[in-house]
C-alpha cells in the first residue's frame, strides 16, 4: 500500500509504512505515489494508493 500523508510539514510518501520521500506539496507526492503504483501494476502486483490528511480518515484513490 502506498500512502501520501499530509501534515503541517508537507507530504510524505510511504510504501507499506516505510517513508520514501517528502514533498512540500500534495500534488508532487501524489504524482510519485501514482507513478510507483503504475510501475508495480506492470509486474501484475495489485497496489492501493491512499491519501491521509491530518485529523481526517484516509481516502483511497481509484487508479
Amino acid at each position: 500500500m502506498l500512502t501520501v500523508a499530509k501534515d503541517h510539514r508537507g507530504c510524505t510518501v510511504f510504501d507499506n509504512g516505510r517513508a520514501l520521500a517528502v514533498y512540500p506539496d500534495e500534488e508532487s507526492a501524489l504524482d510519485l505515489a501514482l507513478l510507483l503504483a503504475d510501475a508495480t501494476r506492470l509486474r501484475n502486483h495489485p497496489v492501493l494508493v491512499q491519501v491521509s490528511r491530518y485529523g481526517q480518515p484516509p481516502r483511497r484513490l481509484s487508479c
